[in-house]
């Protein structure tokens, strides 16, 4: 998980909120190895725009996927999902 310490870092909150799931799914995906995460500080959990990205391209169907919609709730993660993961909107 090395490449995770050049992302943008989010909180399982957060992430929940984007993927619109709750906080114990994150939780879940992580434990599981379906997402990457970091642990900062010792407890404090932490996963990226781009590590949900990632996660979610391979269920992707349609541009208008309301997952990957999710993922770029803010204009500047669009561009660079875009850019970096290919992905449409």
């Amino acid at each position: 998980m090395s490449r995770m310490t050049e992302e943008t870092l989010i909180s399982t909150k957060e992430a929940a909120q984007r993927m619109r799931v709750s906080d114990r799914t994150i939780r879940n995906w992580i434990d599981s190895g379906q997402l990457e995460a970091i642990t900062v500080g010792g407890c404090t959990i932490r996963t990226s725009v781009e590590a949900l990205a990632r996660m979610a391209k391979p269920c992707q169907t349609k541009s208008d996927s309301p997952v990957t919609a999710a993922l770029a709730t803010h204009e500047s993660d669009r561009v660079r999902m875009q850019q970096e993961h290919g992905l449409t909107f």
